[in-house]
């Protein structure tokens, strides 16, 4: 299975998870039944492993391990919430994972430092009216625009 392979690349190893499962919260009884050969709606067994509509399931015990392998990246640092949230669902399924993800970056003391604040630094002072031609000329410079077709920034 490719998921198990990606896991086990970024050293979440599974083999301990379908013990987790029998003894989980969330997925003990429907783990329990689908050994039974029972069927439950929206899940079935893979190579041992609990999943939901095609994701793997995260017993409650390893979901702050993925949360942060998620989170946080050697070429970026820590991603935000909502792009956690999107990495961990492109694989991975638990009932609270979009709760779990915000209260675990929220209590992030490096995320709560290097999220940025917009303050308002106090009111905007007018420009004045100019009475006659070029009495008053300002400009605003913008960099690192992507080029037009004809190779204009």
């Amino acid at each position: 299975m490719v998921l198990i392979t990606v896991l086990n690349s970024c050293g979440q190893e599974t083999l301990g998870w379908p013990h987790l499962y029998k003894s989980d919260p969330e997925f003990g009884s429907t783990y329990q039944t689908l050994l039974e050969g029972k069927q439950v709606p929206n899940f079935h067994l893979q190579d041992a492993l609990l999943c939901h509509l095609g994701h793997i399931c995260v017993p409650s015990s390893e979901c702050a391990k993925m949360i942060w392998e998620a989170y946080y990246s050697w070429v970026t640092g820590h991603f935000g919430v909502e792009k956690t949230i999107s990495i961990l669902q492109k694989y991975f399924y638990w009932p609270k994972l979009r709760q779990d993800v915000g209260k675990y970056i929220r209590s992030c003391t490096a995320y709560g430092n290097a999220k940025p604040t917009i303050k308002k630094q106090g009111m905007y002072t007018p420009l004045h009216n100019p009475s006659q031609p070029w009495e008053s000329v300002s400009m605003d410079y913008m960099s690192g625009l992507p080029s037009t077709k004809h190779g204009n920034d």
